[in-house]
């Protein structure tokens, strides 16, 4: 019963984003004002000779007006980074400046989960006074806010960059890296290599997070990166789009078949021949846009109407089970202390796979706590979780607190009913 209790929510909630899905949410205080588009916005575009620049190196910045009245003031860098394919490129982080800012300032980097390939999805066009913002930006809001109410300068990266890559391996870290290098080196900021660094998020958000954590020793060990929070990560993206197929998350499947087919031409060359017409014009489509729209096209959809061999094949396909499983979490040993969260009930992120990444970790020697939450789905998690990780980081970004060695697992019935 109580399965069935938490699953519901989860449609419910699906059902509430999909009602919401058609019209634009727009800032109220600054209707009919909004900004261009990323894809046609020159502020995005990499000036010449941008290669030659160093990862994190600001390109240019401006400030911004917010979607909602934060207590903060905020600014976006263009930014040298690097690709999925480990190449120059470019991409934008919003900064955030609290009016409360701690003297000794700690910055936390918030990868908001974006999950889609649309332009206009990008946490910095979202978060602008007068976009027409996706509901998976609006929908974070909270988190931000209450990094900024504990006096945390916040980064808010593009992590997947101009072209919308998700879920690809390494490329999610290296741009919230860099992010975080950018916002060091942004003088009204006043920060330095010396202070604290955090990371945060949930689902992509958590996926990203995870790439961001893992490659921090070795692409910016500079870093004084003190803790990493995040949750329902995908560690296993094969078994997160198995779970998905059919159900109320089945847009899971189209955003991350459609940005590899788009990112990778040899996974193109390998499914384009099983696509049906309608398949590969549905791989084009879902490109453009936000995953609340593809949510409301594919609720309870079933992905293998657009093969002509079943699902576990097109995902055994070389190329793509190859990129696939490149984007594994749980493969190299963080230097930084982690708290993990999961819901046990979860039908987007199956529990095991990240059983089996706190497993990988702690076998490579990482500090772990790990906290499962029996009764919760992907959706509750998102608020359940948060208290108990937002006072877990705190402890890392606020002081030199000591971490236990080791890793802990605790699983609890439900975090609403043991607040942190």
């Amino acid at each position: 019963m109580a399965q069935r209790r938490v699953r519901g929510f989860g449609v419910i909630a699906v059902a509430v984003l999909v009602t919401l899905a058609g019209p634009a949410i727009v800032s109220s205080s600054t209707a009919g004002a909004a900004p261009p588009l990323p894809q046609v916005d020159e502020f995005y575009q990499p000036p010449a000779g941008f290669e030659a620049a160093a990862p994190g190196a600001i390109l240019r910045s401006r400030p911004i007006e917010l979607v909602a009245p934060f207590p903060a003031q905020a600014w976006q860098l263009l930014y040298r980074t690097t690709d999925v394919f480990e190449q120059p490129d470019v991409t934008v982080t919003t900064v955030f400046l609290p009016h409360n800012v701690r003297p000794d300032r700690p910055l936390v980097s918030l990868q908001m989960f974006e999950d889609a390939s649309g332009p206009q999805c990008v946490p910095s066009y979202g978060l602008q006074a007068g976009a027409q913002s996706s509901l998976e930006t609006t929908g974070q809001l909270k988190d931000l806010q209450t990094m900024l109410q504990n006096g945390w300068v916040v980064s808010v990266p593009d992590f997947g960059g101009r072209s919308g890559h998700f879920p690809v391996a390494q490329e999610p870290g290296f741009m919230a890296l860099d992010g975080i290098r950018a916002a060091t080196r942004f003088a009204p900021l006043g920060l330095g290599a010396e202070n604290r660094v955090g990371l945060y998020g949930y689902s992509g958000g958590g996926f990203a997070t995870g790439w961001t954590v893992e490659l921090q020793p070795s692409y910016a060990p500079e870093l004084n990166l003190t803790g990493a929070a995040y949750g329902g990560p995908g560690a296993d993206i094969n078994a997160a789009l198995f779970t998905t197929n059919g159900g109320p998350f089945s847009a899971i499947v189209g955003s991350g078949l459609s940005s590899y087919y788009a990112t990778y031409p040899e996974v193109k060359a390998s499914m384009l021949p099983h696509l049906t017409a309608e398949g590969a014009a549905v791989m084009d489509q879902i490109q453009t846009q936000c995953l609340s729209t593809t949510l409301a096209q594919q609720f309870f959809g079933d992905w293998k109407r657009y093969f002509d061999i079943p699902l576990d094949q097109v995902l055994a396909l070389p190329p793509l089970a190859e990129v696939i499983n490149k984007a594994r979490l749980g493969t190299r040993a963080p230097s930084a202390p982690l708290y993990v969260f999961q819901a046990v009930q979860d039908e987007v992120i199956p529990v095991g796979s990240t059983d089996r990444m706190v497993e990988e970790l702690c076998a490579r020697g990482a500090r772990v706590t790990y906290i499962r939450e029996e009764m919760a789905e992907h959706m509750s998690t998102i608020f359940s979780a948060s208290p108990g990780a937002f006072s877990w980081l705190g402890e890392r970004v606020n002081s030199d607190a000591p971490v236990p060695a080791g890793c802990s697992t605790t699983t609890v019935q439900s975090q609403f009913l043991t607040p942190k």
